[in-house]
């Protein structure tokens, strides 16, 4: 269901987050702060609404007053190319903060099965809506090549693309009780070996990973969040915040303590209010205020 500053004094950072040119690469966790404390930005995800067509799904995340959103690739056309999302946010004053490669189990046949495609039609698309991060999935078990390029040949990638890719922590598939591993890299403490990495709260949710400890544990790679509420089942829910068990309130507030200036995505299940627009726009109203009301 994300890719400014410069490096702390005295700390140099590692060449997965410099540019071709030496520049440095998107990295918020480690960005000095105002004495104020900087915050994060704020957005929506478009995934949130995937049953709906974009224009409708730009125009509910405006009208409930967001003013970024996260472009989610999927199976309509639209948000394949930059031109419908170009287009919409400049209609609807939003701004393009990430870009979602398709790899959920629906999208991953969107530009066919190769790793490296999906990766750089996503990086192009990124750099054509002046996003700062893309965010991609671990590989399966089984995809070995990918499991060897982002391991190998990642680093030097986003060097030359001069973009974060972003890893998602992922879940355990719950069956009768037992928890099945479908991805080769699940727990935020799985994926220490990336530099850019999106931190997703109601994955963490779903194998009952503490949210708190998994941003102190990725905090210094940390790129991008994707912010839900989980309710403690084994099922990814991605929940109003408020809604579940995770310490939402306390992981958002600390996150202008801990540096962290990049982008919080709201990456909500608004399925079950679909047949109530009004009272959808108003539960994604309350959602924005909670996170930036904790925010401070």
């Amino acid at each position: 269901m994300s890719l400014q500053s410069t490096p702390l004094a005295g700390w140099t950072l590692p060449g997965a987050l410099r540019g071709a040119s030496g520049a440095a690469l998107l990295n918020h966790y480690n960005a000095p702060v105002s004495s104020d404390l900087e915050r994060p930005a704020l957005a929506c995800s478009t995934g949130s609404f995937w049953m709906w067509d974009l224009e409708r799904t730009f125009g509910t995340i405006a009208e409930a007053g967001f003013t970024s959103v996260e472009l989610m690739i999927t199976r309509d056309p639209l948000t394949q190319s930059a031109k419908a999302p170009r287009e919409l946010a400049e209609k609807y004053g939003l701004s393009i903060c990430a870009v979602h490669a398709p790899m959920l189990v629906v999208t991953r046949r969107v530009w066919g099965p190769n790793f490296l495609n999906i990766i750089n039609r996503s990086v192009d698309l990124a750099h054509q809506l002046d996003a700062g991060v893309v965010v991609i999935h671990p590989p399966y078990l089984f995809e070995l090549k990918y499991q060897a390029w982002l391991l190998g040949e990642m680093e030097q990638y986003c060097r030359t693309r001069g973009l974060s890719v972003a890893v998602e922590n992922m879940f355990h598939l719950w069956v009768k009780g037992k928890a099945v591993r479908g991805h080769r890299w699940l727990s935020p403490e799985d994926l220490d070996s990336f530099p850019n990495i999106t931190l997703d709260t109601s994955h963490c949710g779903v194998d009952g990973t503490d949210i708190l400890a998994a941003l102190d544990r990725v905090g210094p790679n940390l790129s991008h969040i994707h912010l839900s509420d989980n309710r403690g089942d084994h099922r990814d829910n991605h929940a109003l915040p408020g809604s579940g068990i995770l310490p939402l309130g306390e992981f958002v507030k600390r996150l202008p303590e801990v540096g962290y200036t990049g982008t919080v995505s709201l990456e909500l299940d608004m399925r079950e209010w679909i047949p109530d627009p009004d009272r959808l726009v108003g539960l994604l109203v309350r959602a924005r205020e909670f996170t930036l009301e904790h925010l401070g």
